[in-house]
């Protein structure tokens, strides 16, 4: 009977224990399942782009669920010295802290973030249990029981998030210590992420602002079709729009330079062939106005088949023109350095010899006179005074030339214009050289008109019509010609001086112009190299030019040209 009671009673409290069990377990597992909803939930605010705006509702649903008076996040400063209550969600009769918690310095809690490091968190169901330092922060406050978890993003202290009961000492369960600290690694990481995100971000500006400044635009070639992708400011480089180049006339091929075209188209074939690592050419591009680039172009191919043929290449355009323009400029300026440096040194050459010959002249009459005057007759004496006149008269010449030309450099110079007959003073200026024995009928003129007013300054033009006509006589043979010819349009007087002498080297004629410049094959011939540089800035005074056509002994032609304008 007693076993029968006994099994009665087991009976009668059998089903009542049952029961307990079975709602314990569908008390558990809808626990559980509200435990999942909300890491899933949480985890959803985390991972999205936009969380760190979402973090309120994030420790709402903390705060719910776990039933704690308040749930907070605290954020270091870049240095690492100070904290700062960034979130809090506090329960229903919680006075809120988060604007007394700001700016708050570890050094006043030595122990708090010692025991974060350490231990993995702040846990004490009953807070006077914890350091002096941490209990003098957390009483006012009135909290009873507190759980905290520290934060970390990439390998560093940045933080915390914790968890305050001020109603009672409460008693954590495992369950809820786990979650709390798998909420607080998923936090961690998505924080980590934003920093990760954040620098991204600045880098990706910073490459951005990089190439715009730069002006690096970006292509992306596939090998085998030949398609290829521009990014804008490749294309704006050259003026065109990106919807511009999807065109079939308007490639990348067809804008290359003829002349830069075959060298390019090598240097890409030598690199898919594998012959070279990479490909980089500086060449020139037809920008939509007409107008040339310089392009510093690089690229590489980065994808390959099985057969190691290349599949994709892709690469930079960089806007080389300014730097080209300036190396162009400084290239020019080098020369024209070079050539300065050049004249001078024959402007010294040449200006020493012309100097030295007549003075050693001088020289060497005067010390005869001086050891043989009482030795010498009259009319040798005479003689010999008459060509230390002669070589003085050179000298002063020169020098007068030399005056002449600094004048002009200067803007020194005399000019005074007349209404005057160009085909008479011509006439009158060949008159002049008849009496001469080396020119005596050698001087031909041919004018279409019989007069012809136009404003000339006399003295300047008959003294650059003296010196041109006098060099060709000087570079010409004595049984050859000279041919002057004066022709007239609507805009401008032309005067041809022909010879059919030495003629001027190609190199030379560029110089010609220069003070004491003398061509390459006038070595043998008397001069001086200034009448040309004064003839040419006579005419330019005039507002004409001067040129020359010539080849080695075939002859020379110098063309003057005046301005008819104003002159009638």
């Amino acid at each position: 009977m007693e076993n029968s009671d006994n099994y009665m009673i087991e009976s009668s409290e059998g089903p009542y224990s049952e029961n307990l069990r079975i709602k314990e377990t569908e008390r558990m597992l809808q626990h559980q399942l509200n435990q999942q909803k909300l890491i899933a939930d949480i985890s959803q605010v985390l991972n999205s782009a936009g969380y760190y705006s979402k973090l309120d509702q994030m420790l709402r649903k903390l705060g719910e669920h776990t039933g704690v008076s308040r749930v907070y996040i605290f954020e270091d400063s870049e240095d690492g010295l100070t904290t700062n209550n960034t979130f809090e969600w506090c329960n229903e009769g919680i006075v809120p802290q988060i604007s007394e918690l700001q700016g708050i310095p570890y050094d006043i809690i030595p122990s708090w973030k010692k025991i974060l490091i350490e231990d993995g968190r702040v846990f004490s169901e009953n807070i006077l249990e914890l350091p002096a330092d941490v209990l003098a922060i957390l009483e006012p406050q009135g909290i009873k029981s507190i759980l905290v978890f520290p934060l970390y993003a990439e390998g560093r202290f940045i933080g915390f998030i914790g968890f305050d009961e001020c109603t009672r000492n409460k008693e954590w369960r495992s369950d809820e210590l786990d979650l709390l600290k798998l909420i607080s690694n998923i936090l961690s990481n998505a924080i980590e992420r934003r920093i990760m995100l954040v620098k991204i971000t600045e880098k990706q500006i910073r490459l951005e602002l990089a190439v715009e400044n730069a002006q690096e635009g970006i292509w992306d070639s596939n090998v085998k079709t030949g398609e290829t992708l521009y990014d804008d400011t490749w294309s704006s480089m050259l003026g065109y729009t990106p919807e511009e180049f999807s065109t079939h006339d308007l490639t990348w091929e067809n804008l290359l330079h003829p002349e830069d075209k075959p060298l390019v188209m090598q240097l890409i074939n030598d690199h898919l062939s594998g012959k070279t690592d990479f490909f980089e050419s500086t060449y020139r591009m037809r920008c939509k106005s007409g107008a040339w680039k310089w392009i510093l172009d690089k690229g590489k191919v980065i994808t390959h088949d099985e057969d190691n043929n290349p599949i994709r290449m892709i690469g930079k355009h960089t806007d080389l023109t300014e730097i080209k323009l300036k190396e162009e400029k400084l290239q020019a300026g080098l020369q024209k350095e070079k050539e300065l440096n050049e004249l001078k040194s024959r402007f010294v050459s040449n200006a020493s010899h012309e100097f030295r010959t007549p003075l050693a002249s001088i020289l060497l009459i005067s010390d005869v006179l001086k050891k043989y005057w009482s030795q010498l007759e009259p009319d040798q004496i005479e003689a010999r005074i008459d060509k230390i006149i002669d070589q003085i008269t050179h000298l002063s010449r020169i020098v007068d030339k030399v005056f002449e030309i600094s004048k002009f450099q200067q803007g020194k110079t005399s000019f005074a214009p007349e209404k005057i007959d160009i085909v008479n003073l011509c006439n009158t200026i060949i008159d002049g050289f008849s009496p001469r024995v080396e020119s005596k009928n050698r001087i031909t003129f041919y004018s279409p008109m019989e007069a012809l007013l136009i404003n000339l300054d006399r003295r300047l033009f008959v003294q650059s019509m003296n010196n041109l006509i006098s060099n060709a006589l000087k570079y010409s043979g004595e049984d050859t010609f000279v041919h002057v010819k004066l022709s007239v349009n609507s805009k401008e007087v032309q005067l041809q001086i022909k010879d059919s002498g030495i003629g001027i080297p190609l190199n030379d004629q560029k110089h010609l112009f220069q003070p004491f410049f003398r061509a390459s094959n006038t070595k043998n011939i008397p001069g001086n190299g200034l009448g040309l540089s004064i003839a040419k800035e006579s005419i330019t005074l005039h507002g004409g030019s001067i040129k020359v056509c010539s080849k080695p002994n075939k002859g020379t032609t110098f063309i003057i040209c005046l301005p008819v304008e104003g002159n009638n």
